[in-house]
C-alpha cells in the first residue's frame, strides 16, 4: 500500500501545528488504536522551510485547497518541528518504519521526484 498521509501527520498537524506537544504520546496510542497497530515499511518525508512552501503554494496552478491552506506561518513552522521530532527519534531508535528524509528547500522538483522514485524502487527491490 501507498500512502500520501499517515499519523505522522496527524501528529505533525494536530499536534505539533496546534502547539499541544503534551498530547503526542496520546494521539501516538489513539493513532496506534485507529490502524491496528499498521505501520508503513517507510516514510519518504519531503522537508522544506515553511516560508518556502507558503511561496511554492501561492505559485502553484493546481487550484486545490484544504483547510490547512489556510494556516498561518506558524502553524506551518510547528507542523514541520513535529515531522523532524519524529524523523528525529526514529532515526535515534532505528526503530520500524525507515525514515527518509529529502531536503525540498533548494532542490529541484526534478531532483525530489528522482530522489523519491530512487527511493520507492529500492523498497520495491526488497519485497
Amino acid at each position: 500500500m501507498i500512502s500520501d498521509r499517515f499519523s505522522y501527520s496527524t501528529v505533525a498537524y494536530q499536534i505539533f501545528g496546534r502547539v499541544k506537544g503534551e498530547l503526542v504520546q496520546i494521539c501516538e496510542q489513539l493513532n496506534f488504536i485507529a490502524t491496528g497497530g499498521l505501520k508503513p515499511d517507510a516514510v519518504i518525508y519531503l522537508d522544506v522551510e515553511p516560508g518556502i512552501g507558503l511561496e511554492r503554494k501561492a505559485k502553484s496552478k493546481d487550484g486545490h485547497c484544504t483547510r490547512f491552506d489556510k494556516e498561518n506561518f506558524e502553524f506551518y513552522a510547528m507542523a514541520r518541528i513535529g515531522y523532524l521530532e519524529q524523523y528525529r527519534r526514529y532515526m535515534e531508535e532505528k526503530s520500524n518504519p525507515v525514515w527518509h528524509l529529502i531536503e525540498t528547500t533548494v532542490t529541484s522538483e526534478q531532483e525530489v521526484k528522482e530522489k523519491a522514485w530512487g527511493i520507492v524502487k529500492k523498497i520495491l527491490e526488497m519485497k
